[in-house]
């Protein structure tokens, strides 16, 4: 684009010309590139680039920046010109969120790892079970992978290791220099994103390739290999629905080493990359992919799950209100929290469904049976979903409370159905899933 830019003498196809070199810079995302993808921006705002995006991705990558206030008014401009498209409110909102975390910051300090390097160092995990081992990504100088990578301009990432010691002379610890992790675990190809097991006798991790004819569009997959004395054995591929289109990366092993949760875009997901989830059946054999849903996944990107031996799932998303940009985000499931509150709601004369055998609860269903007088009235609330504070600045959840009897008789059918005391019949108006559906 910028060999071209120099040629062009039509003003108009100029100024489309610094808005795709603005777009490759905002697609690479460094800080470099991210500096000169806003000045580009600027540029064809001032060619008269006529189309609304450019105030869009102008704003993202302010945003991106830090620049919230700035990022805001361009935010604002696109709005203008595109009133409809939640992208610019959600935008606006999470420079506001940002502006506020500024304020009000948490007590907790980031420090830079001291092995970090010029080029791309990501993804640690812990590589053993006292937490003395940390594998992390990188694409530092001195990889298996030679290659340059045609989007970062960097070498291909490679698997390393460093080990905490004490140091005999300071007696504190300190982490060894960095080590390629040894063929084949390393390759002329991209291997990223490790997880282990518990016990520290399986490794998982990302490998991916390059295009080629059988492969269009560069695509990653999961590999495990099996501790065997000092290394590991060659990787054998996770048995996932690969195609020539999808990627599946990012693996997180659960505590057990019966789940596997991992990132991909494969069909069957809510947006770009969603969480995943896979649960180990027998040995070396896998269930289908279960989409986390709605709770976790949005229509942006989710990525790099890490599963905690407690249950709280960490990720990161772009789809869900934050400082803008990639943030990270925890899921709790509050089990213990969830009983808690059944039992006092039992405790005062209510009666708790806890739930139907290997079906998720997603709406919400009250009945209410109130003696007025000398007659039974009863009173329902359905709602849509389960009104959730963060998911709320995206889409809304509907609420009804009735005692119009035409829904209470449904509302009341349904639990005699679900608790056993009727079988299943068709409602005047509810919809049932997975009976109805």
């Amino acid at each position: 684009y910028k060999a071209n830019y120099s040629k062009e003498k039509n003003r108009a196809k100029k100024a489309e010309l610094i808005f795709l070199q603005a777009e490759c810079g905002r697609l690479i995302g460094t800080p470099i590139h991210l500096k000169k993808a806003a000045n580009l921006y600027k540029r064809a705002i001032k060619a008269k680039y006529p189309h609304p995006e450019v105030y869009l991705r102008y704003a993202q990558v302010l945003q991106k920046q830090q620049a919230f206030s700035d990022a805001i008014v361009q935010f604002e401009k696109y709005k203008s010109l595109k009133p409809y498209d939640d992208r610019a409110t959600f935008g606006i909102n999470s420079c506001v969120f940002a502006l506020d975390a500024i304020e009000n910051p948490t007590r907790y300090e980031i420090e830079p790892f001291q092995y970090n390097s010029p080029k791309s160092d990501y993804a640690p995990s812990f590589g053993s079970r006292n937490y003395d081992v940390m594998f992390f990504t990188s694409s530092r100088d001195g990889s298996v992978g030679k290659s340059t990578d045609g989007f970062t301009g960097e070498s291909y990432t490679d698997l390393y290791s460093v080990k905490l010691y004490t140091d005999k002379r300071t007696k504190k610890k300190r982490w060894s220099k960095p080590a390629a992790f040894p063929e084949p675990m390393n390759t002329e190809n991209h291997e990223a994103a490790t997880t282990l097991t518990k016990r520290g006798n399986e490794l998982y991790f990302t490998r991916c390739n390059e295009s080629n004819k059988n492969k269009p569009i560069p695509t990653c997959e999961i590999y495990y290999s099996k501790k065997k004395g000092k290394g590991w054995t060659s990787p054998v591929l996770v048995p996932l629905p690969y195609d020539s289109l999808s990627s599946f990366g990012h693996p997180s092993i659960s505590a057990n080493g019966k789940a596997l949760y991992f990132s991909s875009d494969m069909k069957g997901g809510k947006g770009g990359k969603d969480i995943w989830l896979i649960k180990k059946e027998k040995r070396d054999e896998w269930s289908e992919p279960i989409n986390l849903g709605d709770e976790i996944n949005t229509e942006g990107d989710e990525l790099f799950p890490f599963i905690h031996d407690d249950g709280s799932l960490y990720f990161s998303s772009n789809g869900i209100l934050g400082m803008g940009g990639l943030d990270i985000f925890k899921a709790e499931f509050d089990e213990e929290n969830n009983l808690r509150n059944g039992y006092k709601l039992e405790k005062a004369g209510c009666y708790v469904i806890y739930g139907i055998g290997s079906l998720k609860t997603h709406t919400k269903l009250l009945l209410i049976v109130r003696r007025e007088g000398k007659k039974v009235k009863n009173y329902a609330h359905m709602g849509t979903g389960n009104y959730n504070e963060t998911t709320s600045r995206l889409y809304t959840d509907l609420s009804l409370m009735t005692s119009n009897q035409k829904y209470t008789k449904d509302a009341l059918e349904f639990f005699n159905v679900i608790t056993g005391h009727s079988v299943p019949d068709d409602y005047e108006n509810l919809i049932t899933a997975p009976i109805y559906m």
